[in-house]
């Protein structure tokens, strides 16, 4: 049995683990009635899928270094926003979860005199896909350019498409920047990779990004994140997912 000690929460370019000490993540397809005429028994068929996020924490607000309470406040009823849950560490090749989403619900509960102010939240997918995928960079110094080990997914030929989200949670050097892609290939060697996405180039500011999602014909299954640096000492952290959906 897994017994539960960490996981990564990345909404946008903040991570969030840090603040909860609960969280649940669900997945479902809208049930339509399709009984008609004739039959003697209800039917049902799945309709659009959902991803559902909700979380427990600690409340911490600061409008200088933004805290929990800045960031879901921030996001509440907002545009969708990349978000990733990363298990069971978030390590390279772990299961992650990730969307666009939209925070739909925050309560930041002060509680009585003496206890611990809580918070509670949800949010729900927001822009029409969720997908689970693998981690293929994980969270962590990053100080010269290089490549994850690369996964075997798949192929993303048509109706199947390649998904890639991108989370910048801190930088530091000299007018540093940051170039991710996603690259293809037909074994694990990639002796030959083609590009299949680009992540727009990150430099001082943090960042998150999901691409829109592609459709590949070549017949590819393999597939890594590569990443370049450039600058004066240049130091990222930073997680990106991937998956064929």
């Amino acid at each position: 049995m897994a017994i539960m000690k960490d996981i990564q929460i990345l909404f946008g370019q903040y991570n969030i683990r840090g603040d909860l000490n609960q969280f649940s993540l669900g997945l479902t397809a809208q049930e339509k009635d399709d009984t008609r005429f004739g039959d003697s028994t209800s039917k049902v068929q799945a309709g659009l899928d959902e991803l559902s996020i909700s979380g427990n924490g600690f409340f911490a607000a600061d409008d200088a270094a933004f805290k929990i309470d800045d960031i879901l406040s921030a996001d509440l009823g907002s545009s969708p926003l990349p978000i990733s849950v990363a298990m069971p560490t978030g390590a390279e090749g772990d299961r992650c979860h990730f969307c666009k989403g939209i925070v739909t619900a925050y309560s930041p509960n002060p509680g009585a005199v003496g206890d611990a102010k809580v918070l509670s939240f949800s949010a729900e997918s927001g822009a029409g896909w969720n997908v689970a995928g693998r981690v293929e960079k994980a969270l962590g110094s990053t100080i010269i350019t290089g490549n994850s080990i690369g996964s075997q997914l798949g192929v993303a030929a048509s109706p199947l498409k390649l998904h890639a989200i991108l989370h910048v949670v801190s930088q530091s050097g000299t007018a540093p920047t940051l170039d991710v892609i996603v690259e293809s290939d037909v074994s694990s060697g990639f002796a030959g990779p083609t590009t299949r996405a680009t992540f727009a180039q990150v430099t001082t500011i943090l960042t998150s990004e999901a691409i829109i999602p592609v459709s590949d014909a070549s017949g590819d299954d393999w597939w890594r994140v590569q990443w370049t640096l450039a600058g004066g000492s240049p130091d990222y952290s930073f997680l990106c997912a991937i998956g064929i959906r």
